[in-house]
């Protein structure tokens, strides 16, 4: 019973582990997992017809999550299977309790100037509102903004969930930045996409010391860049070939993403990658879950519990990499960069160098947690989101 649960919340909640020196609530390494863990797969679903590619993990994950707390028993135990979630009715509830967890510091940090988080919404197409205790789960635990389309004469009720995942992070002192690192750096470079095409793109430069090598398990580079913010950076992958990333996604299904970059040694390194934009708008991840085995979400029957079906699950994401200063942007923008000493105005020679000059993915992820925000990959960068 719901009751019972609100007494479990308050028992559980207040344990904390300790995770390379940081303490994170009970519940969110568990949807670390839970979110991380479908990557691979979904990148290689949602790619299939597109060269470049962004979504939200996190995003996708607690849709899915809503959605399973709308179905049967039986159902949700079907749904926990294919996903492997062991002992669906436990697991359900440490989820709760890491889904609140970091959906609550999104929200203590959405008004920052550097932020990143994920926010959710539920729609409501029906003649009879959802049953009171999965209304309250949806509101407490997801934090999800409800609203109900009143149908009178529909003898349906279908909800839609849809996740706005969003990172921005400018850089400060950003004229001393641009003094330092334009010195010697090459404004534009060689990309070569997937089908072997060559175009002149916009590149830039990061230089400083980062996580940063080569993984020789994906056979691939990799580099760790930090934002400005301390709540989360960009990861980079390269394969060693333009048409790798399929093979490289697959390897993948056996790593935890979350450790990948820790994996890379400290370096000093200077790296460029490609200015570009990309956004995706009503994006429909429930098309590749269908193609999963999850055909039980999409239920179309009536359901006798007044919580479903779920009708869809999509997605908005936008994500670009830019020289511009803050104040030319807006608010949805993502401008990446590290805060670099402006002292020297001259720079020595780094050794280490990595030009992502060819297809790629990359990866934003909440630092504290290891969570992945935001996840796609790169064939053919464009300045104009498409």
């Amino acid at each position: 019973m719901l009751l019972d649960c609100r007494y479990c919340l308050v028992l559980i909640s207040a344990v904390l582990l300790l995770v390379d020196g940081q303490q994170i609530p009970f519940g969110v390494l568990q949807v670390v997992d839970f979110s991380n863990k479908m990557i691979p797969h979904l990148l290689q679903g949602l790619s299939h017809d597109r060269d470049n590619v962004v979504y939200s993990p996190f995003g996708l994950s607690s849709a899915i999550a809503m959605a399973m707390e709308g179905v049967d028993s039986k159902m949700a135990a079907d749904i926990a299977t294919t996903l492997r979630l062991e002992r669906p009715t436990v697991a359900k509830q440490i989820l709760r309790l890491g889904f609140k967890a970091l959906l609550e510091e999104f929200e203590a940090k959405q008004n920052e100037e550097d932020t990143a988080g994920s926010y959710n919404r539920a729609h409501l197409h029906s003649s009879v509102p959802l049953l009171p205790e999965y209304k309250a789960v949806l509101e407490n635990f997801y934090k999800a903004n409800l609203s109900h389309n009143v149908t009178e004469n529909s003898s349906d009720l279908v909800l839609e969930l849809r996740t706005d995942t969003g990172v921005m992070s400018h850089w400060k002192d950003f004229d001393k930045l641009a003094v330092y690192t334009y010195l010697t750096h090459q404004p534009a470079a060689e990309f070569m996409t997937h089908t072997g095409q060559v175009v002149s793109t916009p590149m830039i430069p990061q230089v400083g010391v980062f996580r940063a090598g080569y993984l020789p398990r994906l056979n691939s580079q990799a580099v760790e860049l930090p934002l400005e913010g301390d709540t989360a950076s960009l990861v980079l992958i390269m394969p060693d070939y333009r048409d790798g990333i399929s093979e490289v996604l697959v390897k993948m299904l056996k790593e935890k993403i979350a450790d990948i970059a820790k994996s890379l040694p400290r370096t000093e390194a200077e790296v460029s990658l490609p200015q570009f934009a990309m956004v995706g708008t009503d994006l429909d991840v429930g098309k590749v879950l269908r193609k999963s085995g999850l055909k039980q979400l999409f239920s179309t029957g009536k359901s006798k519990s007044k919580r479903g079906p779920v009708k869809s699950i999509k997605q908005n994401a936008y994500f670009a990499t830019s020289f511009v200063s803050v104040n030319s942007v807006s608010a949805t923008n993502t401008v990446l960069a590290k805060k670099l000493p402006a002292k020297k105005t001259k720079r020595e020679a780094v050794l280490n160098k990595f030009a992502f000059n060819k297809p790629f993915l990359f990866f934003v992820f909440h630092q504290p947690s290891g969570l992945v925000l935001l996840a796609g990959l790169v064939k053919t960068p464009s300045q104009v989101p498409k």
